[in-house]
């Protein structure tokens, strides 16, 4: 018989696995002007529309060119790894959880607080 940490931690896991691809960032369009000197987009003001990805590595910001093509598909890992995050703080508020129901258990039992 499995116990109740072993069937959340299944249970994680299988949440993470579906979540597959994740992604921490963000991801912005942004227009840049291009190198030719002759480029009408550019003189009428209007400038190239690229995609930027911006994350953090090591505590530094980072930013990284993305191809149109991926956009959609960064899109939903950057969607994906939200819901990571939002999985990891249900699992660390369980884990107190279970944590608090173990020690009253424990006092309950005449083993009393460790000091």
């Amino acid at each position: 018989m499995r116990s109740a940490p072993d069937e959340d931690e299944k249970g994680f896991r299988e949440a993470v696995a579906r979540l597959w691809p994740a992604a921490k960032g963000s991801l912005a369009q942004v227009r840049r002007p291009c190198t030719r000197p002759t480029c009408g987009a550019c003189r009428r003001g209007e400038k190239h529309p690229g995609w930027i990805f911006t994350f953090r590595d090591q505590g530094r910001l980072r930013c990284r060119y993305v191809r149109p093509a991926l956009v959609p598909r960064l899109r939903r890992a950057i969607a994906n790894g939200r819901e990571i995050e939002a999985l990891l703080t249900q699992a660390g508020a369980a884990l107190i959880a279970a944590h608090r129901r173990e020690q009253a258990g424990r006092a309950g039992k005449g083993k009393g607080r460790p000091r």
